[in-house]
């Protein structure tokens, strides 16, 4: 999020696509973990792209990107029944999502 802040949507996208690259390259990803963070990268650089560069859009992208859309996805590629599934997953993420848009906060001022 500080990068697509900082430097813009465009390089914030071509760090995320190369650390994505690297990660496979080491094996350290899946091509399903791939799929879900570049989800969050795509939704996170979209939504400070077109909301600006301000404390409310820092603390509700991340959520919504990383949490909301990238579970949902998830349990799409899972063929999951994607209503109940992805609200269990939504549900445990709560106490991050709440760090992350604290913190996000926090490092904008």
């Amino acid at each position: 999020m500080c990068i697509a802040e900082a430097f813009g949507f465009k390089r914030y996208l071509g760090i995320s696509i190369l650390a994505s690259c690297m990660n496979l390259l080491m094996g350290t990803h899946t091509i399903l973990n791939v799929t879900v963070a570049m989800v969050f990268r795509i939704v996170v650089g979209l939504m400070i792209t077109i909301c600006g560069v301000n404390p409310i859009s820092l603390m509700i992208s991340s959520p919504i990107g990383r949490t909301i859309l990238g579970r949902i996805v998830l349990g799409g590629i899972l063929h999951t029944d994607c209503k109940e599934i992805a609200k269990c997953l939504i549900i445990g993420a709560v106490p991050g999502m709440s760090f992350i848009a604290v913190i996000a906060v926090i490092y904008f001022l």
